[in-house]
């Protein structure tokens, strides 16, 4: 079983969002962003994916480091 390491703190956290900024998914992030700051102490970045029905996204997560840094965003699309 794959194991990500423990973030530090001081490093932001990336979310990969397979969708346009406009679009529901990335919607939604923006607006669970400020949450997620808030209650992980820690800096969000979103980093949009678009393209071939979230796979572009989803090849994004699957290749971000397993520092614990990255997550990938998976809608039922994908």
């Amino acid at each position: 079983m794959a194991r990500a390491r423990r973030a530090r703190a001081e490093q932001a956290l990336t979310v990969i969002v397979p969708d346009l900024p406009g679009g529901a998914a990335g919607t939604e992030m923006r607006i669970l962003q400020p949450y997620l700051e808030q209650t992980l102490a820690q800096l969000v970045i979103l980093d949009f994916r678009p393209g071939a029905g979230g796979i572009v996204g989803l090849m994004a997560g699957a290749q971000a480091a397993t520092d614990g840094t990255a997550l990938t965003l998976l809608t039922p699309a994908v």
